[in-house]
């Protein structure tokens, strides 16, 4: 399905979720079927990561369907004939100044380095990122301070710590 700007969805219905979980099956050694074979390395990564932590995964799953199911919508205004939505608005916001200069300079760096950005925390590289989402993506990696701009009071120049 389409989003808004004309790109293709890659977010999971519930079709793609049962056909995931089968992949996770053609994994599981105490499966007695054969499970779907079109997993893929990731699939085997999170396999890997969650096949002996089952009563961790059941706890965070309970924890994800308590809280989905204890959402509410907001009571209807009285006489609320409803209100028009997904028009474009003008807002007015506050947030930390960023310099972009600073943040495409390291990329540049780690790329000469590296050959390619890669996600610290998930290990997911440029390179994978089009593959899975299409090249029309852009740019979808970050920097990040080491010290969190939450916790440093005023503004500060960027620098490296050593």
């Amino acid at each position: 399905m389409p989003h808004a700007d004309g790109v293709t969805s890659t977010f999971r219905n519930a079709n793609g979720v049962a056909m995931k979980l089968a992949n996770f099956l053609a994994l599981d050694p105490t499966y007695p079927g054969a499970g779907l074979t079109s997993g893929g390395r990731r699939d085997a990564e999170v396999w890997d990561a969650w096949n002996n932590r089952r009563d961790e995964c059941r706890s965070l799953a309970a924890s994800i369907r308590a809280g989905v199911a204890s959402m509410t919508l907001p009571p209807a205004l009285e006489g609320d004939e409803g209100r028009p939505e997904g028009g474009i608005v003008w807002t007015t916001h506050k947030r930390c100044e960023r310099d972009g200069t600073v943040t495409r300079k390291r990329k540049q760096q780690f790329r000469a380095i590296n050959g390619q950005l890669e996600c610290e925390a998930c290990a997911m590289t440029e390179h994978d990122a089009r593959l899975r989402y299409g090249a029309a993506l852009g740019d979808i990696f970050e920097c990040h301070h080491r010290v969190p701009l939450g916790s440093v009071l005023g503004a500060r120049k960027t620098g490296r710590k050593t």
